[in-house]
């Protein structure tokens, strides 16, 4: 439904707006809670709670997805793999954050976990 609605507001709001009210449904909004997931998944893994961790990693995932942001995907990717790897899951962790690498590296970017 936040999506919806922010698709909607944005083009209607004026572009103070959006920039001074992180709330008002316009995409900085949308950054701003995909930033939130990839610290949050960072900060479990960091404190070794690894499901929460994977929670995380899983819905940043899916809102850089969302945003067809590719550079934060990789990173929330490879916050999922580290996870899995922590919960035992060590093949699939590699797989999964070894599939992020060459999209982070195909951008410029290093890895920040």
């Amino acid at each position: 439904m936040a999506v919806e609605t922010q698709h909607v507001l944005a083009p209607k709001m004026p572009a103070s707006a959006v920039e001074m009210n992180s709330q008002a449904g316009g995409p900085a909004w949308l950054s701003t809670e995909l930033d939130a997931m990839l610290t949050f998944a960072s900060l479990h893994l960091s404190s070794r709670n690894y499901a929460k961790a994977r929670e995380f990693a899983e819905r940043a995932v899916a809102q850089a997805e969302l945003q067809e942001d590719g550079d934060s995907r990789a990173h929330a990717q490879i916050n999922l793999g580290m996870a899995d790897i922590g919960l035992g899951h060590v093949a699939l962790g590699k797989q999964e954050a070894g599939a992020a690498w060459p999209r982070s590296n195909a951008s410029g970017a290093t890895p920040s976990c």
